[in-house]
């Protein structure tokens, strides 16, 4: 029987370690998709309210593709490939002689292309927040959502990014921050106990009740 067990495992072996692997990862998703059950003592109830800054820049680029119809400063430069070409294959002969296999390199080259392109780039924020019993804002903000012909060096404002964090202490005495809704928000109130749910490593919360 066990010479059995073993000869099934050897035939089936790269099978049997994919199944393995795959039940693995099944048990860690299933793991990490349990929701965790936590408590807390609101002390401070924060919004947060951001207006992303881009600003209009020259970015370099490099590429094997032709440069797009706004790229300039364009330059090219060969690069050097090798690829291995079998003459023969290895093999034995009648004899029982083995045979190695022959073979040899050929080099081709390819053109890489560097050029430059003007686009909207990330630059910084406009952050504004604050606690509760103040009203959630945006900063004064004169930057226009958008730029007809744009020049280097130009900026312009994005949608505002919102979120609201509860900031408490939790059963074992720490302090503890967390994203909420804006509902929540509205709702909840400072030395109000709560429970709630989240995910394993997620800072956001969610089924929160008072107790």
């Amino acid at each position: 029987m066990i010479e059995r067990i073993k000869e099934f495992y050897s035939d089936h072996e790269e099978g049997c370690i994919g199944a393995i692997a795959i039940t693995i990862l099944a048990s860690i998703i299933i793991f990490l998709s349990i929701p965790v059950t936590g408590s807390m003592t609101i002390e401070h109830l924060r919004w947060n309210w951001d207006i992303p800054v881009q600003r209009y820049e020259a970015c370099s680029h490099t590429s094997d593709w032709w440069p797009p119809a706004d790229a300039y400063d364009i330059w090219t430069e060969q690069i050097r490939h090798q690829k291995k070409v079998v003459d023969r294959s290895s093999y034995t002969d009648s004899d029982g002689h083995y045979h190695s296999e022959q073979y040899h390199y050929e080099y081709y080259y390819t053109t890489r292309y560097h050029y430059k392109t003007n686009e909207w780039c990330n630059n910084g924020s406009i952050d504004n927040s604050g606690l509760e019993g103040t009203t959630p804002c945006e900063k004064p903000c004169d930057l226009p959502y958008d730029v007809d012909n744009p020049q280097l060096g130009d900026r312009r404002r994005r949608g505002t990014d919102k979120w609201y964090e509860v900031i408490g202490i939790d059963g074992e005495g720490e302090y503890q921050t967390y994203k909420i809704s804006e509902g929540d928000w509205e709702r909840l109130e400072i030395g109000g106990h709560i429970t709630f749910k989240r995910h394993k490593f997620c800072k956001k919360i969610y089924d929160i009740e008072f107790t």
